[in-house]
């Protein structure tokens, strides 16, 4: 068989992955999570059993894995994740795994014993119990990573068939960054180093050809390996490619309730999960043409802010009244929203990128509590309440807009005479963005109704109903932590797990939509309800049922908090209340109320109540008097809570199983309910006796 590898020119200065100390402060399990579930959605899931954290983001972990029902087998195998790092000698192209003390990880390694008797002859994925891969990465944002894999019985102690890492010294698997070149560029590479010694260097997307072929590639000859891997290389057109996803539908009303139920929302995770794209997706789906850029990557309905770590005020969104120019300074945000207000019709996207770098609290104090002043005006003429509009109180003072709005603001391109414009609030928006010629006025498609407004200079600037705020959300070491203020008063929507791994992504998913596709996003992002009243109004003949069973169900979510600063209260009540009204317009398959407040618990503790949860061991125990009292066989206040949390994924197994048809429909990828989220908390006070939401 012919060779067919390209000509890799290590000294190219132009080259990807060049000499250096690799980057090794990620999570190596998040990671590698992330690339299977990019190239093979749905296929496996994971569970992280044991890890080992280092400093400034370096966490390698020991995975649980199993393939996904109706995949293939159940039986489970194991996954260690780690980082490739530098060599010990600091040689430029001296790449390494360092296998480091057991008793470093937590749990330590002893307490996990996985089966290392590999069978040569037995080919089936399930029975290959152990799989050890290095990441090999350029920077914390970069997923174009290569895997390094080495055979288990390199690391382990055979005669006791557990994982056992030498705790005398650590153990150490080199790979030489040529050979990582290699396989970046060829998709496959390998580096000899005598039998069980061969070391194997894939893209992720050859993660089952690996697997399948492991003992193999570890253990033949070298002639064979490389007949082996230029037969891989030319038939690479039959391997996974990233799908273009699409949002689910259980997915897509996951976001939509959220964003229906609070324009205010945080989506946390690690970083390069895709979170700012997302906020630029929503914007590109539902941007009509006469807000469309040219160029086609900047939609005229999304706004990104970085958010920086000197932010103590809210200046930088809001602006400040000049002394030196006479004049209020209008910043990016504060015209963002007066945009918004020109196109009533379509929902406008503030992405506050880094959020939490600077202290929220202080910086968006005053939207915080512009949020909590929404409410349906009276008209009035009639004095009826007028459902189609919300109004706040005003964010920037309406003198502010009288000021600017009776300066000068275009030529006449025929008289080149300077005209004003008056006092509406359409002159106010071109004014803001500069937009001083007849002409460009021209362009802007502003209806009659909405521009000959005077409300900017009568009532000033409110926060606009069609806006909806994104941040997004890293916890690390450079970042604050949120207060209860901040979560109570956003929905919160966690990335690290199943629910939105395969939500965007993909080119196609960042390109303007047809006129009928725009129009149905348009539609999909439109709020109904401010207040839990309105909900009941709308839904008057299954109002008493509601009224009944919300209460109940919160209060007794409330009982396991008691005595701790995380009780919930009004606002939250408030906010399921809305969410099941939206859940019901929404129910076009039949649910039955029962299923709808299930779902709409879940998406409370899940975006509402756990976010607000952290303490140590005291914090959650339940004392034998409390226990008694209420009749709970619980020691601590996370058990009893995960036995409060509907089971949603129990009853989406069982409409999968009862129905073929159904199951050839449902999405594949894992969603994590919030049972499974309050059992990884569980789990994270068992390990490391703290536990939080937060990642």
């Amino acid at each position: 068989m012919p060779n067919i590898y390209k000509i890799v020119d290590t000294h190219d200065p132009n080259y990807p992955l060049m000499d250096g100390v690799p980057f090794n402060k990620f999570d190596a399990g998040a990671e590698l999570m992330y690339q299977v579930e990019k190239y093979f959605p749905g296929m496996f899931i994971f569970e992280e059993v044991s890890s080992k954290t280092g400093n400034a983001g370096m966490k390698e972990s020991l995975l649980r894995c199993r393939f996904a029902p109706n995949v293939t087998s159940d039986n489970v195998f194991y996954i260690y994740a780690l980082e490739v790092e530098s060599g010990g000698r600091s040689l430029p192209k001296e790449h390494r795994i360092q296998f480091r003390h057991n008793t470093l990880w937590s749990p330590p390694l002893a307490d996990n014993p996985v089966l290392t008797s590999f069978c040569e002859e037995k080919k089936s994925l399930e029975d290959k119990e152990c799989y050890v891969i290095g990441i090999s990465k350029s920077d914390i944002d970069n997923h174009n990573v290569v895997f390094c894999s080495f055979y288990p019985s390199n690391i382990v102690n055979d005669q006791s068939n557990n994982i056992e890492i030498q705790a005398t010294a650590p153990k150490s698997m080199q790979v030489t960054v040529d050979y990582i070149r290699d396989a970046y560029i060829n998709n496959i590479s390998f580096q000899s180093k005598g039998n069980r010694f061969n070391v194997i260097i894939y893209k992720p997307q050859y993660l089952l050809w690996y697997m399948e072929n492991r003992d193999e590639l570890h253990l033949a000859d070298i002639q064979t390996v490389k007949d082996m891997i230029n037969e891989a290389r030319i038939y690479n057109e039959f391997l996974p490619v990233p799908p273009t996803p699409q949002i689910t539908d259980n997915v897509q009303e996951l976001v939509l309730s959220a964003i229906r139920t609070k324009p205010f929302i945080l989506l946390a995770g690690l970083s390069g999960t895709g979170k700012s794209r997302i906020v630029r997706e929503l914007a590109f789906k539902s941007c009509p043409q006469y807000l469309q850029d040219k160029a086609g990557t900047t939609p005229g309905n999304y706004c990104m802010i970085e958010v920086k770590p000197n932010w103590h005020d809210s200046t930088e969104l809001l602006g400040y009244y000049s002394n030196l120019s006479k004049g209020y300074q209008f910043k990016k945000f504060v015209k963002f929203l007066v945009k918004a207000k020109m196109y009533p019709e379509v929902p406008f996207f503030v992405c506050l990128d880094e959020m939490n770098l600077a202290p929220v609290e202080q910086y968006f104090a005053e939207i915080l509590s512009i949020l909590e002043t929404r409410k349906h005006p009276k008209n009035v003429e009639t004095g009826e309440v007028d459902l189609s509009n919300v109004k706040t109180e005003a964010i920037i003072d309406a003198g502010y807009f009288r000021e600017l709005s009776e300066m000068s603001h275009f030529k006449n391109t025929q008289t080149g005479e300077t005209e004003t414009m008056g006092l509406t609030d359409r002159a106010i928006y071109l004014k803001l963005f500069e937009i001083n010629t007849k002409e460009a006025i021209e362009k802007e498609q502003i209806a009659e109704e909405v521009g000959n407004r005077y409300e900017l200079t009568t009532e000033g600037l409110t926060l606009p109903d069609n806006v909806v705020v994104i941040g997004t959300v890293n916890m690390d070491d450079t970042t604050h932590q949120f207060s209860r203020k901040v979560i109570d008063r956003a929905m919160t929507i966690e990335m690290n797990g199943g629910n939105l791994r395969n939500m965007f992504g993909g080119s196609k998913n960042l390109e303007y939509l047809p006129k009928e596709k725009q129009e149905e996003w348009q539609e999909a992002f439109t709020r109904r309800y401010v207040t839990a009243d309105e909900v009941l109004d709308a839904h008057s003949e299954i109002a008493e049922e509601i009224v009944e069973k919300l209460p109940t169900r919160l209060e007794e979510i409330n009982k396991t908090l008691k005595g701790t600063p995380f009780e919930i209260s009004y606002r939250v009540l408030n906010e399921l209340t809305i969410m099941v009204g939206v859940m019901l317009d929404a129910n076009k398959d039949g649910k039955e109320l029962d299923e709808i407040i299930n779902q709409a618990i879940n998406n409370i503790l899940l975006m509402k109540i756990l976010p607000r949860i952290e303490g140590d061991a005291e914090m959650f125990a339940l004392s034998k008097e409390y226990k008694s009292k209420m009749g709970v066989p619980y020691n601590d206040r996370l058990e009893w809570l995960k036995e409060l949390a509907p089971d949603i994924q129990d009853k989406l197994k069982e409409r999968i199983s009862e129905d073929e048809e159904t199951a050839d429909n449902e999405p594949k990828e894992h969603f994590q309910t919030a049972k499974d989220k309050i059992q990884e908390m569980i789990d994270r006070l068992t390990n490391q006796e703290f536990t939080r939401y937060w990642p």
